[in-house]
């Protein structure tokens, strides 16, 4: 009896043994099977990362390139402005160039303006260099020197 009892015993063992093998198979396909899902999620959330990084570059260089326009306008704005100075410049310039005069020019022209105030000085010294107009009803009346130009007196009109 002993030995059927052992066999029993090591039957339910053996099906025993047998059953927690099969929990391990179990365990073990569970666990190879979640960690087949754990890397599927962790490549589709690698995945997902790279197309956010390179959204992310693409927004970068949108930003980027907004700004560099913005900038590229505000320089050619500047140039433009430039370009229209620098013509302006370079109009004066020439019409400067035009007006030059030589430089003699300047004596010459000391020259004629003395020759002038020459000129002109006989009929002015013969003309009245101050003229007093009195209101009507004034009594007095003042008498002006008449200086000859050939004469170094001074006469007054009586």
């Amino acid at each position: 009896m002993r030995r059927h009892e052992d066999a029993n015993l090591w039957g339910h063992s053996l099906s025993d043994a047998e059953r927690r093998r099969m929990e391990a198979l179990a365990n073990r396909d569970a666990a190879a099977a979640a960690a087949a899902r754990t890397h599927a999620e962790i490549e589709a959330a690698e995945t997902e990362e790279r197309e956010a990084r390179a959204l992310l570059a693409r927004l970068n260089t949108a930003v980027h390139a907004r700004d560099a326009v913005e900038r590229l306008a505000e320089m050619e704005r500047k140039l433009a402005v430039a370009e229209s100075v620098r013509v302006e410049i370079e109009t004066e310039e020439a019409a400067l160039a035009l007006l030059k005069m030589p430089e003699t020019a300047l004596s010459e022209l000391e020259a004629l303006a003395i020759e002038i105030a020459k000129l002109r000085a006989p009929a002015e010294a013969d003309s009245a260099s101050v003229k007093i107009a009195y209101a009507p009803d004034t009594p007095l009346a003042i008498g002006l020197p008449v200086l000859k130009p050939s004469c170094t007196e001074v006469a007054f009109p009586a």
